[in-house]
């Protein structure tokens, strides 16, 4: 019986501490568990960290002394409650003397957005000022750049021409015209043009008509105005100097021909001085009682006073005026029907134009 007992008590310690050893290595295996999740988490927390420099350091650590410093005088001032009641006194002395500066110069509050608009707006003015300003000063650059490359012009000395004394035109007097323009002298024969235009009229006129009416008791004939300038564009007389042309009327009843010079014609003063030029030929071919009449562009003044000179030596009445490089002539002959309106009259003219007269 004793025996028995003691095998019952030895296996009962077998069991115990069978019992015991487990629980150890559990532990043992729950402290490294932990061990590990401790390093692990160490690890994290120090990956999550930031690193900084010694500068950010010092400048956190003077924040931190400002905050600190912040918190004494906050502490000073609450066990100092006078001190705030004495800064509470000073700012409102200082905001009501502003209202009552702000009162007595009666300037407005203006509000910051307000206020900002403005600046806004007097900065675009500005910017919109500097632009024309350096578009200006450019312009400035631009032009004395021309200038400074410009050549001075060449001012010929003044010449003394002599003024005839004026007298009138005889009554029946022929015209015969001359144009002065371009450092050239053009032979305007305008009977021979006039002839030549109305010729060629009276060959066609049948088709140019327009309608047939009654004037004084008379058979009148009105003529189409478009198709009769559209016949002499495509028929111009030939002369030798100038070209006739049949110019329009929209408001009138009768057409114009105006005189220009043709290029490459006419004769320069060096062609005109010899004896036995064209145009002393045909200053010799005038009969006394012709008027030479010359219509003179400023820029060949010099060569119009040569050309007069042998007028007067061939004796001829002689005159000018200074016009454009053209004559004009009317076409009394026939009327055409007007493509316009006319103007409503105004008040005849109180000044009577200039007579001509002869030189």
């Amino acid at each position: 019986m004793a025996r028995r007992k003691s095998d019952t008590d030895a296996a009962s310690m077998d069991s115990l501490m069978d019992t015991l050893t487990n629980v150890v290595g559990i532990l043992i295996v729950m402290l490294i568990l932990a061990q590990v999740n401790a390093s692990r988490s160490a690890k994290k927390l120090a990956e999550a960290l930031k690193p900084i420099t010694v500068e950010e350091f010092n400048e956190t650590k003077a924040a931190l002394d400002k905050i600190q410093q912040g918190l004494a005088e906050a502490k000073k001032l609450q066990a100092q409650p006078e001190l705030i009641e004495a800064e509470l006194a000073k700012k409102k002395l200082a905001i009501a003397q502003l209202e009552q500066d702000l009162a007595t110069r009666k300037v407005p509050l203006i509000e910051l957005a307000t206020l900002q608009q403005k600046i806004s707006e007097q900065q675009k003015l500005l910017d919109a000022a500097k632009a024309a300003m350096s578009a200006l000063l450019a312009e400035r650059d631009r032009l004395l750049a021309l200038l400074q490359s410009t050549p001075v012009p060449v001012v010929a000395a003044p010449k003394i021409v002599r003024i005839p004394k004026s007298r009138p035109i005889p009554e029946k007097a022929s015209f015969q015209r001359f144009i002065v323009a371009n450092q050239r002298i053009y032979h305007v024969d305008v009977d021979l043009g006039m002839r030549l235009i109305m010729d060629d009229f009276n060959r066609s006129k049948l088709t140019l008509e327009k309608e047939r009416t009654q004037r004084n008791g008379r058979p009148f004939t009105i003529y189409d105005q478009v198709k009769v300038v559209d016949y002499f564009a495509k028929r111009k007389p030939v002369l030798k100097d100038v070209e006739a042309t049949v110019m329009p009327n929209r408001p009138g009843a009768q057409l114009y021909v105006i005189f220009q010079p043709k290029p490459n014609a006419g004769k320069a003063l060096a062609d005109i001085l010899p004896l036995n030029s064209s145009y002393q030929n045909l200053l010799r071919s005038f009969r006394s009682s012709t008027v030479v009449w010359f219509h003179v562009v400023p820029d060949s003044f010099d060569l119009y006073l040569q050309a007069r000179d042998l007028c007067d030596q061939r004796n001829l009445s002689a005159g000018w005026e200074i016009s454009g490089p053209a004559h004009y002539e009317t076409l009394t002959a026939f009327e055409v029907a007007p493509l316009e309106a006319a103007p409503p009259a105004g008040p005849p003219p109180k000044i009577l134009p200039p007579q001509r007269t002869l030189d």
